[in-house]
């Protein structure tokens, strides 16, 4: 038997939360705030005026935005506007770092015209493919039916369809920027390296700061502006990866799958999934089984 094409398992969480299509009148304020996800704003009408920290984006009919996770951002509107936005958080470390390295993206006709063209055809299909399965006061949805629960899963693809988009547009160009730094970018790799092959031992920056011969504080700013987090936290999120690896494609039990990747107790292993994932491990893996 030869395959064709054959993959072990293909699994990249995107939570998405707060996907709103939303009208608002001339003046209407969203008052300063920050959050830790990534947020897509399309204007589809009107004038809106975004700041994000220090900086301020005027956005007209076709331009997006996406605000990175953390900064403090205000919503102005300038001209009574139609616009539709979500929150978004990617697990895959590739494509979080290429979206974190990029800032701020603003996508406009004159900055980015295909893009802008891609994501303005994407806006007026989406709306029209899911208004009304989304517009949850109409008396012709039951939340709980099925129809909903398989349109609700088309919906997070139609989404994570637009992520890769942007998702490649900040990667593109990133390696453009890179290549002017391609110091910083062998060191967060080398770190990145040094992370996996380490990934049930705990987590010390000072051993690999003393491996690579490079001051802790440094090689901390250096990871953290490549890869969009620090060090310890993409090492969580490889000890993440390897546990849910061990729980979909292995008969382990917790306990067993605890002491495999050194932890000092099932509990302890199930507070950390519980923490890291949003669902503890036992429950992940009989959601999954039972698909």
């Amino acid at each position: 038997m030869n395959f064709i094409f054959h993959t072990k398992r293909l699994y990249s969480a995107v939570n998405l939360t707060n996907l709103q299509y939303t009208y608002a009148e001339k003046d209407w304020i969203y008052d300063k705030h920050r959050h830790p996800y990534y947020e897509f704003l399309h204007c589809i009408s009107g004038k809106i005026e975004q700041a994000v920290g220090d900086d301020t984006y005027l956005l007209g009919p076709g331009d997006s935005l996406i605000i990175q996770g953390g900064f403090f951002h205000k919503t102005r509107i300038i001209e009574s506007s139609e616009f539709l936005g979500f929150h978004f958080d990617v697990e895959n470390t590739e494509i979080n770092r290429a979206i974190h390295h990029s800032n701020n993206i603003f996508i406009t006709a004159k900055t980015e015209p295909t893009l802008q063209q891609y994501i303005m055809n994407w806006v007026t299909n989406f709306i029209h493919q899911y208004r009304e399965i989304l517009n949850l006061t109409s008396p012709s949805i039951k939340v709980e039916d099925f129809t909903f629960a398989n349109s609700e899963l088309e919906i997070h693809g139609h989404v994570i369809l637009l992520i890769c988009q942007i998702a490649k547009y900040a990667y593109e160009n990133k390696e453009k920027e890179m290549k002017h730094n391609s110091f910083e970018v062998y060191i967060a790799e080398e770190i990145a390296k040094i992370i996996h092959t380490r990934s049930i031992s705990d987590f010390k920056i000072a051993d690999i700061s003393s491996e690579i011969h490079l001051h802790r504080t440094y090689i901390t700013s250096i990871f953290s502006k490549i890869y969009g987090m620090s060090p310890k936290q993409y090492h969580l999120n490889v000890k993440l990866e390897k546990a849910k690896e061990l729980l979909l494609e292995t008969h382990l039990s917790i306990e067993e799958i605890a002491e495999r990747l050194n932890f000092y107790s099932s509990s302890h292993f199930s507070r950390f999934f519980t923490k890291q994932a949003g669902i503890a491990p036992s429950k992940y893996r009989n959601r999954h089984f039972s698909v």
